[in-house]
């Protein structure tokens, strides 16, 4: 690999520790061009969405964090301009090759072109997915409205473009004519990973419920949203709950239906059945997937590849998922079970079809952990993202 000692900016809405899948994304892509090009350095520019101290060293990258003001809870924030001013400032001296603002239809996109060229430096957008979807009418609107306005005239701007998979590149070329596009996957480190075979009690993370080799585990990871499909994973858990003694289900993550689902739960008095453990970190992340047999990602949310897929896989778990963004592009009757959205019935009757046809759906798991770990590793994705950043700094 080239040891061009590139400097790169990257400026991201939301950044660790906040939890979501373009973050995470961000995180090991660079986390991996370091690991891969010890020359190079990177600095985060991002929002102190978790009030979090304004400048941290974090494997390896230098976090920046700028105060902002929350417009919607979990989705979209603004900076105070003065601080976000000061810090670019600041960071001019820094001489980076690459500025790179991630997710378009934050405002880090509709700047960030600007001060690359005030900096001298070279401007890729990274590009997760297509059209921002809210359960809100109104904020969809107004998020298609900065997508046909500022989003496509700042895309134009840009030297590059890098994507996360094929479904949004086509997006980018077909509704902004946008044709110097690369992709660059989803990754994730397969390394942290795998799968645990039970055969003795193991604790369900977040909370103190044991379990033995005998009951399976079927889990949703993910933030809370609406989008996501998560009350929809809730109605097929609960029509399952009744009938399946022999499963337990978790529900992980943060979100606005966090409250509503506790409700429902303990309305249905299911509170030892489907498990609620609210925000787990990373390592009990890695640690729920390794027990879990069967993940659940019911979403119609504007996904590109999302992380937590890639890692449910990488841990062997068998996946049961919709085909919305760049899904299909690694779910496919290979490699898991792809349902309609919207679909608890669906999702309900697959879950038990997986639940009795344990050899098939090992067959799936087995095919889709070998997928990623070819086409989705970070030592493989960091190296086509060094061969973008390496053509066009050498321009």
């Amino acid at each position: 690999m080239n040891q061009h000692p590139f400097r790169i900016l990257a400026l991201l809405t939301f950044f660790y520790p906040h939890r979501g899948g373009s973050q995470k994304y961000a995180e090991d892509l660079y986390v991996g061009l370091l690991e891969h090009n010890p020359s190079t350095e990177i600095d985060v520019l991002c929002y102190n969405t978790c009030k979090q101290p304004h400048e941290e060293y974090y494997r390896g990258l230098h976090i920046y964090r700028v105060a902002c003001f929350t417009i919607i809870p979990d989705r979209f924030v603004l900076p105070n301009p003065i601080t976000l001013m000061r810090t670019l400032w600041k960071l001019r001296t820094r001489k980076y090759n690459i500025v790179n603002p991630h997710v378009q239809f934050f405002d880090v996109s509709w700047w960030g072109w600007i001060y690359a060229k005030l900096i001298n430096a070279k401007s890729i957008c990274t590009v997760h997915t297509d059209h921002a979807k809210h359960q809100s009418k109104f904020i969809q609107l107004v998020a298609r409205f900065i997508d046909e306005t500022i989003v496509r005239a700042s895309l134009k701007r840009y030297d590059h473009i890098t994507v996360e998979n094929e479904h949004t590149q086509r997006f980018i070329i077909n509704k902004y004519h946008v044709v110097n596009t690369t992709v660059v996957r989803g990754t994730i480190d397969t390394r942290q990973f795998s799968h645990e075979n039970r055969t003795t009690l193991v604790k369900i993370p977040g909370t103190d419920i044991l379990v033995g080799p005998n009951t399976q585990i079927v889990s949703y990871i993910g933030r809370l949203l609406w989008t996501k499909g998560v009350l929809y994973a809730y109605e097929a858990f609960r029509e399952l709950a009744y009938s399946r003694g022999d499963v337990l289900f978790v529900i992980a993550g943060p979100g606005e239906l966090y409250e509503q689902l506790a409700s429902k739960i303990m309305r249905d008095g299911l509170s030892q059945k489907v498990l609620l453990t609210g925000n787990l970190n990373y390592a009990e992340v890695q640690q729920l997937l390794r027990i879990t047999d069967i993940f659940t990602l019911p979403t119609h949310h504007n996904e590109g590849i999302p992380i937590i897929l890639l890692e449910a896989g990488a841990s062997k778990c068998t996946v049961i998922t919709t085909s919305v963004g760049g899904i299909a592009e690694i779910i496919d009757d290979q490699s898991g079970y792809i349902i309609k959205t919207h679909d608890p019935r669906m999702l309900k009757d697959t879950i038990e079809y997986a639940l009795n046809h344990p050899e098939e759906r090992k067959t799936l798991a087995n095919n889709l952990q070998q997928k990623i770990k070819n086409k989705h590793d970070i030592s493989i994705v960091s190296e086509e993202f060094s061969r973008v950043v390496e053509s066009i700094v050498s321009k």
